[in-house]
């Protein structure tokens, strides 16, 4: 019986088909004609939410009702979420693969999160907001958790290369962890409706990059003799956002990756401010024709609401997911807040511009860097 079980579920397998650009595109605007995200989330998220799976198979049903029977909550405490929720990921639209994508439960349960507590004591970390089995040690908790998931997974590998799940005390708590996928989504998706550079005019392109050389050459770290340099002629050079769009041909590669820059950071959620970039690497070296992407450090505030630990995990929530949105458009990026005292911003300004200004050898060169100041634009620097 079990063989002929594990047959047909192969066979569901076999069936799966991704989700098409419609379908995507239908969550998104759903996502945004909501009045703002934490809406959206409980819109979509909402009891009775369906599953992209659901038409391919019964397991992941199955599944939510054996984790509220080991648990000892009600089914409507067990959420499916993530790929097998949609039929790809929010944080990077990769679709959802049998056999190799996992299958992701929330739990939100108050008084399990509180026997769970109890139960861990101190090992579960007081600053949390969440309960997750790869950050409770190696309790016996822990060991039992993971035991029992594992051997989900096991029955059901034709589907899923693992079986996780988190605990939520509450709805908000719950809420504030999902703010990454959906502000990423909504990112990626804006990045990914640029054109990308592979489609421009690569004949244009390459008389962009010799025009751009004159440029490079007058953003070395010293113009001149070391003994007549001063914060004005010497790296780093300031600028603002208008010269920094405007300052490499309309036509190359590095305007693209810079007006890449300016779509992401308009992008983040409304919540982060990037005050000032420091930006280095390959973008300005006059010897790299074509820069894959654009390093930068951004120096940052977040304004959240709340306080505590529910105010540093929406804080964290949200930095992951610009960390998704700079991704998807090739920007290689840092982060520092500017609260963060002026030791350790001299420090990380430091640390960065040693490795933006040395080859790979770690030899330094005569690259140097640009300080963008933002602190009088409103969000990013996009042309209107």
């Amino acid at each position: 019986m079990g063989d002929l079980i594990a047959d047909a579920h192969a066979h569901q397998a076999l069936r799966y088909r991704s989700p098409s650009e419609a379908h995507i595109a239908s969550l998104e605007s759903r996502i945004l004609v909501a009045s703002d995200i934490p809406a959206a989330i409980d819109a979509v998220h909402s009891l009775g939410a369906v599953c992209w799976l659901d038409q391919f198979t019964e397991i992941p049903e199955e599944i939510a009702v054996a984790a509220a029977g080991y648990f000892g909550v009600s089914r409507d405490s067990v959420r499916i979420i993530g790929s097998a929720q949609f039929g790809f990921s929010l944080l990077n639209l990769r679709t959802f693969c049998p056999g190799t994508s996992d299958l992701d439960l929330a739990i939100i349960d108050r008084n399990l999160a509180e026997r769970m507590r109890e139960e861990l004591g101190a090992s579960c970390p007081e600053d949390t907001y969440c309960i997750r089995p790869d950050k409770i040690g190696t309790s016996d908790l822990a060991r039992r958790w993971m035991a029992f998931f594992h051997g989900l997974q096991a029955d059901h590998g034709q589907w899923f290369s693992s079986v996780t799940a988190t605990i939520y005390p509450d709805w908000h708590s719950f809420r504030i962890q999902q703010l990454e996928a959906y502000y990423a989504f909504i990112g990626i998706r804006e990045i990914n409706r640029q054109l990308p550079f592979s489609q421009l005019d690569q004949r244009r392109a390459t008389s962009a990059f010799e025009a751009d050389r004159a440029t490079l050459a007058d953003l070395g770290r010293f113009s001149t003799r070391i003994d007549e340099c001063h914060t004005a002629n010497a790296s780093p050079h300031v600028v603002d956002g208008r010269r920094l769009r405007s300052m490499f041909h309309e036509h190359g590669r590095r305007r693209h990756l810079v007006n890449m820059l300016a779509h992401a950071l308009e992008m983040f959620p409304p919540s982060i401010k990037v005050h000032h970039l420091l930006i280095g690497g390959s973008v300005l070296n006059l010897n790299v024709r074509d820069p894959q992407d654009l390093d930068c450090l951004l120096y940052y505030s977040v304004g959240t609401t709340g306080a505590g630990k529910e105010s540093s995990a929406a804080a964290a929530s949200m930095l992951r997911a610009a960390r998704w949105i700079l991704k998807a458009a090739k920007i290689d990026a840092r982060f520092v807040p500017v609260d963060a005292g002026a030791l350790m911003i001299a420090r990380m300004t430091s640390f960065m511009t040693s490795l933006y200004c040395a080859s790979r050898s770690g030899c330094p060169t005569n690259v140097g860097t640009l300080l963008v100041d933002l602190s009088a634009m409103e969000k990013g620097f996009v042309e209107s």
